[in-house]
This record gives C-alpha cells, structure tokens and sequence, in this order.
C-alpha cells in the first residue's frame, strides 16, 4: 500500500511540474531500469538502459528548455 501511495506521489508531482509525455516516458524509464534491485541477473544491460535514458532525458531537456 505505501509504494502504490510513493507512486502516486510521484505521478502528482510530475503532473504540477507540467513536463511533456516525452520526459514522463523518459524520467519512467529512468526509474524502471533500476541496477539496483536485489536478485537482477542482468545489472550491466539494466545499467545500460538506465544511463541510455538519462542521456536522452538530459538531451530532450537542453533542446526544449534552453534559455534565449
């Protein structure tokens, strides 16, 4: 019950921050390629996927919200 309440949070937050469906998806995939879970078989792919969505996040983010 308490991470479905964190998830919503989260959704809440992400809604009042009024961020496109392209950096929802990429923020989502950077939480859901987590290395970190205990029992992974594959940490080096999941680490590569999260790095992979971070840089696209990072990309997205500087060509959409570049100052004048």
């Amino acid at each position: 019950a308490s991470q479905v309440q964190a998830i919503k949070c989260f959704l809440s937050k992400c809604w009042s921050l009024n961020i496109s469906t392209k950096e929802y998806a990429y923020l989502k995939g950077t939480v859901l390629f987590n290395p970190d879970v205990p029992g992974l078989q594959c940490v080096k792919y999941i680490q590569g996927l999260q790095w992979g969505t971070q840089q696209i996040l990072s990309e997205h983010a500087r060509m959409t919200h570049q100052g004048p």
